[in-house]
C-alpha cells in the first residue's frame, strides 16, 4: 500500500507526538513496577527500561526485568516472554525462524496513478533488488520452506530472491492471508487459474480459494482493522502449524506485502507516509515466536536480536504503550485512505456507467 503524501503527511507527526506524549509517562510507569515488585533494581539501556528482547548477555543476571503491560482496547495482544535467546549460538539453531520479507519493487510503487495497475509486475530495478536480496541472504542453506502471498509480485520476489532454494526444489506455498491491506487494483490478486496458468508447478496453490482477491465489504479480506488484525493473527497461526513438526531448526521465508507485515508483526515503528510501511522494498527481518510451547492463541512474534542490530544498530525496543500510539495513528491515516479509494472507486464507475450509456444513445 502506498496512500498519498497529501493524505498521509501528518502521519510522522502524529506517529512522533503521540509517541512522545506516552514515553515518559510508560517508563516512570515501568520504573514503578519494576521497583515495588522486583526489588533488585532496574536494567536501563540507551536511556530505556530494558524490555523483554534484551539478549541476556548484556543484562546483569542478578536483575529482574518487569515484563512490560500488556496492551488494552484492541484484541490480539502480545505475550512477551522474559528474556529472549540469541538468534544462534556456534551454528546451532535455537527455535524455529521466521524470515519476513517485503516484495521487490512493483510498477504500482513508482507513481500514484500506477496503483490502478491490477495485480503488477516488477520494474527491472525490483528484479535487481532480488538478485541483491539472494546475494547477501546468508541463510539460503537453513531454509526449510518457502511461502508467500499469491499477489503476483510476492511470487516472483520469492522465485528469484530464493533461487537457490527453488533450485533446490522447494515449492512457493502461497497464502492468501498474507495478501495486502488496501481495495487498489494493484493489491487485489489475479484469480487463481490465471496464477495457475502463469506459474505452474513452481508454486502450491492449495490453501488459495476461488475467492481469495474478493475484497468486498462482506469478505474476511475487505480492509477493516479487526480484519486485518484478525487475518494477520491467522497467518501466524498458520506458519506456526507449518513448523510445528519441523523441528527446532526450520526456517521459513514469508514474502508479503508492508502493509500486512504490520499486522503480523504487531510492530507499527518507522512507518513512512510516502510508503504506507516502515519496510523498504526486499528488506527482510528474522522473527521467533514468542510463546515457544505453542498455547499462545495469538502465536506472536518477537524479533530476534541479530535481526535487530541489523537494521538499526540497536536492541533496545518500543514499550507496548508506544507501539499502541503508532498503531492509532496508523489506522486513522488507513481509514481515510480506504474512504477515498472508494470514493475515487465509485466515481470511475459512475463515469463508465455515463460512457456505455452515450455510446449506445447515439
Amino acid at each position: 500500500m502506498t496512500p498519498s503524501n497529501s493524505r498521509t503527511c501528518h502521519l510522522q507527526e502524529g506517529i512522533e507526538g503521540r509517541r512522545m506524549a506516552v514515553k515518559l509517562v510508560a517508563t516512570c510507569l515501568l520504573f514503578v513496577l519494576t521497583i515495588n515488585e522486583s526489588g533488585s533494581g532496574i536494567a536501563y539501556h540507551a536511556g530505556g527500561v530494558t524490555q523483554s528482547g534484551f539478549p541476556t548477555d548484556l543484562i546483569d543476571a542478578s536483575l529482574r526485568v518487569r515484563t512490560p503491560p500488556t496492551e488494552i482496547g484492541w484484541t490480539g495482544t502480545k505475550s512477551h516472554s522474559r528474556l529472549r535467546s540469541p538468534f544462534l549460538q556456534g551454528n546451532t539453531i535455537m527455535a524455529p525462524i521466521i524470515h519476513l520479507v517485503r516484495h521487490a519493487q512493483g510498477y504500482h510503487n513508482l507513481n500514484l496513478e500506477n496503483q490502478w495497475i491490477r495485480d503488477p509486475d516488477l520494474t527491472d530495478l525490483g528484479k535487481q533488488q532480488c538478485e541483491e536480496l539472494c546475494k547477501s541472504f546468508p541463510y539460503h542453506d537453513k531454509i526449510t520452506h518457502l511461502v508467500a502471498s499469491p499477489i503476483r509480485r510476492t511470487i516472483f520476489t520469492c522465485q528469484y530472491s530464493f533461487a537457490p532454494e527453488v533450485k533446490a526444489g522447494k515449492k512457493i506455498v502461497a497464502l492468501q492471508d498474507a495478501q495486502e491491506v488496501s481495495l487498489y487494483p494493484c493489491d487485489v490478486g489475479s484469480d487463481v487459474k490465471k496464477l495457475k496458468e502463469e506459474f505452474g508447478d513452481l508454486v502450491d496453490f492449495q490453501y488459495v480459494t476461488e475467492d481469495w482477491n474478493d475484497k468486498s465489504p462482506d469478505s474476511k479480506y475487505y480492509p477493516e482493522p479487526k480484519k486485518l488484525e484478525a487475518r494477520a493473527r491467522s497467518t501466524r497461526l498458520w506458519l506456526r502449524d507449518l513448523v510445528k513438526n519441523a523441528g527446532d531448526d526450520a526456517q521459513v521465508v514469508l514474502v508479503t506485502h508492508g502493509g500486512i507485515l504490520h499486522f503480523i508483526t504487531e510492530d507499527w515503528l518507522g512507518i513512512d507516509p510516502g510508503r504506507g510501511t516502515g519496510w523498504l522494498n526486499t528488506e527482510y527481518r528474522s522473527y521467533e515466536f514468542v510463546d515457544k510451547t505453542g498455547q499462545d492463541p495469538n502465536a506472536s512474534l518477537e524479533e530476534l536480536p541479530e535481526s535487530r542490530r541489523r537494521r538499526k544498530g540497536t536492541l533496545v525496543p518500543y514499550t507496548d504503550a508506544e507501539m499502541m500510539e503508532m498503531r492509532a495513528a496508523y489506522e486513522e491515516v488507513f481509514n481515510q485512505d480506504v474512504k477515498h479509494c472508494i470514493d475515487v472507486i465509485a466515481k470511475r464507475e459512475t463515469a463508465a456507467k455515463s460512457d456505455t450509456n452515450g455510446t449506445n444513445g447515439a
